[in-house]
Parts: C-alpha cells; structure tokens; sequence
C-alpha cells in the first residue's frame, strides 16, 4: 500500500496540467508557473457567477487558496492574483445582510466557505473583523461539540472541509487555527467509518443528492478517500482532491481499524431548544442564521425567528425560499398565518431540522450498513438519506418518492415521508406510516407516497416477490457480500424491474453478510428463510395513563435473527 506522501504526489503530478482552474492550485503548490489562461478562467467564472447572481462562495475558497499558496511560494503572478481580487472583491459580501435576495450565507457549508474567506481575505493585507472572528470560532466550537448538521454528506462536507483546510493552512490565529484542525479530524474520522475495503462509499447523511445514493463512482469525495487510504483508484481532479493534496494537513487516522464488525452510534446535533444556549453570544439575527444552518426553518420550535428575520431582513423573495421544500410549505401554508398553523403543519415543516441525530455504523469487510434511526418519522423530508447498504459497491436502500436523477421527486425533499428506521449491528427494520396531512396532501403538493427499493447491480439474485423476499449477492475482490431484504404486504416487481410497496402501513427488513460468515448463496439465503422471524401488524392496546381504559393502535414490528431481536413501535 502506498503512502499518503506518495498518493499526494501522484495526485499533483497526474493533474497540474489539467485544463481545470483548480489545477491552477497543484501548480502553485509546486511552485510551477500558473498557467495564465487558467487564472483568466478563474477570474472570468467569479464574476460570470455574480452577474448571474449565483453563490460564489466555492470560488472564493479557490481563489483565497490560490492566492495564499501564490504568496507563501514566492511566486512571480502573485501581486497579478491580488490586484485582480482586490478589484472582483470590492462589493463581495460574505455574512446576511437586509435584502438579500440571491446568496445563501447560512447552510453549514455555504456558512464556513464565506467565513473563511472574509477572515482570510482580511488577514492577507493585516486586517481583522470581530463579528467575522467571533461567528468563525463560534461556529467551530460548536462543531467540535455537537458535530456537523450536514453529518455525512459526500456532497457538502466536502467543501466544509476545503474550507476548513484554507483555515488550518493560512491562518495566523491560534484558536482559529486549532479549531480548524479539531474539525478537520472530525470530518476525516466519520468518513474512514464508513469506506468500505474496496475503496467504496455509500451512507446515510442528514442532507445528499441523489447521484451519491445510487453511484459509488466519480463523486468528488472519492478524490479525497483516495488520498486518505489508497482503497480506490480515483485521482481525477476535483475541488476536495486539490485542496487535500496541497495542504499542511497530514492524516494519521488509521482506516483499518473500522473494518472488523466495527459497530458504533454517534449523537449528532442537539434538541432543537437548545440554539439559544449553545449560540447565546450571538445576536439574534447571526442565532437564526446557525438555527438556519441546521435546517431549523419552519419548525414550530423556531418559527417565530425564522418569520421575524424575514419581515425584517426582507427576505421572503430569497430564491432559497423558493426552492422546495420551502415553496411546498408556502404554496400550502401563507405566511401571514405561518407562526400560528406551525403546529398545524409540522408534517411539512418538522422533517428539516438536522438535530438529535443518533447515526448507526455497521461496517465489516467489503460491506457497511448506515441509518439515521427514528428520525423525523412520518415527515416530509429535506434531502435526508435515511438508511442504505453497501453491498461489496452495491447501494440497497428504500426511498419514499420515485428514485431517480432527473427530478420525478425534487432531491431537495428527498422522501416524501422519512420512515421510522431501528438498526442492530448488521441488521436493520424500517416503517412506513406518512402523515396524514402528508397523505391529505399528497396531490395539492405533487408528492408520490410509494416506497421504492434500490436494487440492482448485483452478481446474484432472487426476487421471491410473493414471499415478499429479496435476495443479492455482489462478489469483489475473491469475497461474496450478501444482503436480503424482506416487505410487507404490497410489495410488487413491476415489468421495469422496479420494486415498490403502496401500501399506507409498510414494513421492511434488511439483513447484510458475507462469505466469511456463510459458505455461498444459498446457504446465505436458507439460513435467513429459516432462522428468520419477522412481523410487522396494527395492534391495539389499553392505555394505562387514561382514566378511561380506551384502546390505542401501533403498528408493531418484530423481528428475531440469530442473537438478534428488535421491536418497534409506531403510534396510529
């Protein structure tokens, strides 16, 4: 196995001369000559992004890095950099300000790109901020104790990350400095849990897109495990690979570790009562903004922040606010009425908040198996990837709403109705039970209430639809990785080969394994068969806190699996 140092230096030297800006980068860290046409490019999409009133925070932290590695190497193009910054920056803003109406300053990934670069930008010519320094440390501290919101997302941890990085290299403070390298840690450790030893990746994440669910290839993340551990072989150039291979960050985390039925449940977040204590330093717009980072928009909990910002700040013309699922809850709900209908409608608004988050790791060889458990049960979700498999780079998942990368269901709601997931080291139970606002709802807000299941890829398979059983076998590097997956009644194998259940109470059972711990197959597939007892069914009993002993309906799952057994339970 080659070593970081190696892989860092096959990356830079395999892609300086690519005709991509952030080769401009591996360039500078390299101390070759910057390719001039490349930085006009770079300067050319800065401002093509603000003429067309796009967030340019992703090219601020490229420009910021290219200018501080420009600089601490000496190289001749340089005061060349600064002087076309100077200029582009002179009406960047980089925190909310009234009116507002086209950049997003307050998704934890967005938050810490602008961040970053309005500290770094003031610090190259001796300048500092103290809002900018005391939302920066904040936000950091924070993240230290509580983790990231966006937990797991292949997508925005990795420009969270890039960020980051900006800090630890260039930064002159300290604690900014220190900070900054906490959170990095963090970061790399959550995505060495979950590769598999195949070199792929798939996991559930508080907030994804759904290309990271249904491929393991070419993500811009994959660059980055590349670096980390040599498991696969991606080294095309992207934003987290050029930033990674360049920095003064040196990994020593040792991915091996989590390869042997490594089994773990992280908390992540906190309740969503407790902003107004965690962020008590801050006023009360830059509150709202970290209550906004963490998806806390409509909620009952901060929904009275949330429409006092936008009255104030005039805000409700944002696009952000246009996108769903915010243009579902406003097509639905008018404003004027929204602080009071809360309540009311929490089965829209309740699903985006990223707190109290208990995250589930199984991950055994060539195999993981990753959930959010009882999280935002019933819900209309915020692009949440509630549970998946990786099976040997095989992704086995259920989504509420059609899967696909073409907008049958907008990838910013993600599911139609989060279910309720419970997880056992390899072995997981997940309920279906939408809302019945969701359910009332469900043609006014163009939703599709269908459970689908991801499946396909496989070396092996047997679809026994009417048992309701599903079998996979997906074999790589000389080791079989087995899942099976059982539903409830509904369940069918359309002509498409698609797999889906309608129906309203729906229950699902996921079982992951391989060769190590099954001779084949078969032997796989009639072990679960016989060794498996599973029901899921509406039950009714007394309540014993009511006087009166009326009856109350669950539904119930149940489920035992060699030295495993679980139970759920979902009030009707």
């Amino acid at each position: 196995m080659t070593s970081f140092e190696e892989r860092r230096a096959s990356y830079v030297s395999s892609n300086s001369d690519e005709m991509n800006t952030l080769a401009l980068l591996l360039q500078a860290y390299s101390k070759e000559k910057l390719n001039t046409a490349l930085i006009d490019k770079c300067m050319n999409d800065y401002n093509a992004n603000k003429v067309a009133k796009k967030d340019n925070d992703f090219n601020l932290i490229m420009m910021i890095r290219l200018l501080y590695l420009s600089s601490l190497n000496n190289m001749p193009e340089t005061e060349t950099l600064y002087s076309h910054m100077n200029t582009a920056f002179k009406d960047q803003k980089f925190w909310l300000t009234k009116n507002e109406q086209e950049q997003c300053f307050w998704s934890e990934n967005h938050m810490i790109c602008y961040l970053s670069s309005w500290f770094l930008w003031l610090q190259y010519s001796n300048q500092t901020d103290k809002q900018c320094n005391d939302l920066l440390i904040t936000y950091m501290t924070a993240k230290t104790k509580y983790l990231f919101y966006e937990c797991f997302s292949q997508v925005y941890n990795m420009y969270t990350l890039s960020a980051l990085l900006n800090l630890y290299d260039f930064s002159k403070n300290a604690q900014i400095k220190d900070l900054a390298k906490s959170c990095i840690d963090i970061l790399i450790e959550h995505f060495l849990q979950i590769i598999t030893l195949n070199g792929s990746i798939y996991c559930a994440s508080a907030r994804t897109y759904n290309r990271c669910k249904i491929s393991s290839d070419g993500n811009n993340c994959n660059k980055l495990m590349y670096l980390l551990t040599g498991l696969n072989g991606e080294k095309t150039i992207s934003t987290i690979g050029a930033f990674f291979s360049t920095t003064s960050y040196v990994p020593t985390q040792d991915y091996s570790r989590y390869h042997s039925k490594y089994d773990k449940t992280i908390k992540i977040s906190h309740d969503e009562k407790d902003f107004d204590t965690i962020y008590k330093n801050l006023s009360f717009v830059d509150k709202t903004v970290f209550q906004w980072s963490a998806g806390n928009y409509f909620n009952s909990e901060n929904i009275a922040d949330t429409v006092k910002l936008m009255d104030n700040y005039n805000l409700w013309s944002h696009k952000h606010f246009k996108l769903d699922p915010y243009a579902t809850i406003l097509k639905i709900v008018p404003k004027d009425v929204l602080t009071y209908s809360s309540n009311t409608v929490e089965s829209f608004t309740g699903g985006s908040p990223l707190c109290d988050i208990n995250y589930h790791i199984y991950n055994n060889n060539y195999f993981t198996l990753t959930s959010m458990e009882n999280y935002k049960k019933g819900k209309l979700g915020a692009q949440q990837f509630p549970w998946v498999a990786n099976v040997g780079g095989v992704s086995v998942f259920t989504q509420s709403g059609k899967i696909s990368t073409i907008g049958d269901l907008h990838e910013v709601i993600g599911n139609s109705h989060l279910p309720y997931v419970k997880q056992n080291k390899n072995v997981l139970m997940a309920m279906y039970n939408p809302d019945d606002l969701i359910r009332y709802s469900k043609v006014q807000a163009n939703l599709d209430l269908t459970v689908y299941l991801n499946w396909s890829g496989f070396d092996n398979e047997e679809r026994m639809v009417n048992k309701r059983w599903f079998f996979g076998e997906k074999i790589t590097n000389n080791t079989s990785v087995f899942i099976a997956v059982y539903s409830t009644d509904g369940i069918s194998d359309n002509a498409d080969k698609t797999i889906s259940n309608s129906a309203a109470l729906q229950g699902w059972a996921v079982i992951v394994s391989d060769s190590f711990e099954y001779k084949d197959f078969r032997t796989f597939k009639e072990s679960v068969l016989k060794k498996m007892k599973i029901s899921f069914k509406e039950i009714k009993s007394k309540n014993a806190i009511s006087k009166i002993l009326s009856l109350e309906t669950y539904y119930c799952g149940n489920l035992e699996f060699n030295d495993i057994n679980m139970e759920m339970k979902w009030k009707l």
